[in-house]
């Protein structure tokens, strides 16, 4: 059967096809592809010269799919939890240094177990997050991305971690299982049961720094990956009650048992701020008495943690104002990083420094056996 289109049909067709492709659905979705390939192929079958969708529509269709993942994935937050882990690596590497290949690997170890412990998340909170205008619009709950294929997923990253793993020391991925474990069947069951689930969630997301240690001393408890540890303890209660109180009416009708049903205006969750205020105030101090940072990081570090408890005090003021809780989250960010990259930035000088100083004994040392001869 034939039929002739001018190209102002053609264009219609076209945005179909991207709409049927694109659709959000997920309930409809196999009569939805049916239907993008039946259109398809009438539309080739008759524009034989022309291409289905351009160029331009081809990007857009890229970009959303990869929008879409790093969202599903959480990318940028699991590359964090990925460089607290390779930094405490890189510290404790024999000083002959990592080769590329041995660090490319970790890397992608601790970042595809990152985003597979988010995918499944995502997964499992996928009712939950259609009810918060916070997340009505990851990718499950706006239904581009299937619960299926988001397990699907999931479970590629974690095989390809696993994978990846069996290349350091034993038990370093049981190490990070355990990590993804806490978090899918401890923390996210106990959000809806008990407003405790912070106080697991902050000893979860703390862990990261022992994978490293113990890819590389095959323990797991070295005292420089539990001061960091300690830090991204301590962090992530001002971290999170940032979020918490700036979206408290929706976790509150997602269901969620949260410190803020109880304490709207904060005044517990302040005291827990300040405590852990305190704490990570003094143990980047514990990290330099270790070599762990060099004192010109502290500096900055110092600056924008003021900066960061000025916030906290606002925070109290404005007995948790969704505006101060916003201000307290975007605040406690600049200090982690600071001191995050200041350990990665001095990890690296202290390795050279130190290679440096041995290469010169090295060739020093022939030199004073001849002189004493």
């Amino acid at each position: 059967m034939a039929f002739l289109i001018n190209s102002k049909q053609q264009r219609v067709l076209r945005q179909t096809l991207l709409k049927s492709y694109l659709s959000s659905s997920s309930n409809g979705q196999r009569e939805q592809m049916v239907l993008y390939r039946n259109l398809a192929r009438a539309f080739s079958g008759q524009v034989k010269e022309q291409k289905i969708i351009d160029t331009n529509q081809v990007r857009k269709v890229k970009k959303v799919f990869k929008d879409e993942f790093m969202e599903l994935t959480k990318f940028k937050l699991s590359m964090l939890n990925s460089m607290a882990s390779y930094t405490m690596f890189l510290f404790h590497a024999p000083l002959a240094g990592v080769g590329l290949i041995p660090s490319l690997t970790f890397l992608f170890a601790t970042q595809t177990i990152a985003m597979s412990t988010q995918c499944f998340g995502q997964v499992k909170e996928a009712h939950q997050d259609s009810m918060m205008v916070r997340t009505h619009n990851r990718p499950i709950p706006k239904g581009t991305i299937s619960s299926k294929s988001g397990c699907m997923i999931g479970t590629g990253l974690s095989v390809a971690s696993f994978l990846a793993y069996s290349q350091f020391a034993p038990y370093t991925w049981i190490v990070s299982n355990s990590i993804w474990f806490s978090y899918l069947c401890i923390y996210l069951p106990m959000k809806q049961t008990s407003p405790w689930n912070t106080f697991w969630g902050a000893i979860v997301g703390a862990l990261p720094p022992l994978i490293g240690s113990m890819a590389q001393l095959g323990t797991p408890f070295s005292t420089e990956a539990l001061l960091l540890s300690a830090y991204i303890f301590s962090w992530q209660f001002p971290h999170f009650y940032g979020i918490l109180y700036e979206n408290k009416d929706d976790y509150k009708k997602a269901g969620f048992k949260m410190i803020s049903n109880e304490d709207p205006k904060g005044k517990q969750a302040f005291y827990q701020i300040s405590a852990c205020s305190i704490f990570n105030t003094i143990v980047p101090l514990g990290m330099y008495s270790t070599g762990m940072i060099s004192p010109v990081f502290l500096a900055p570090f110092y600056v924008y943690q003021a900066k960061y408890l000025i916030s906290v005090w606002d925070f109290k003021v404005k007995e948790a104002s969704p505006q101060s809780a916003k201000k307290l989250k975007k605040e406690a960010y600049m200090p982690f990083i600071v001191l995050l990259l200041g350990f990665m930035a001095s990890t690296g000088y202290n390795r050279y420094k130190k290679r440096s100083e041995n290469e010169v004994l090295n060739t020093t040392k022939p030199i004073n056996e001849n002189s004493l001869a």
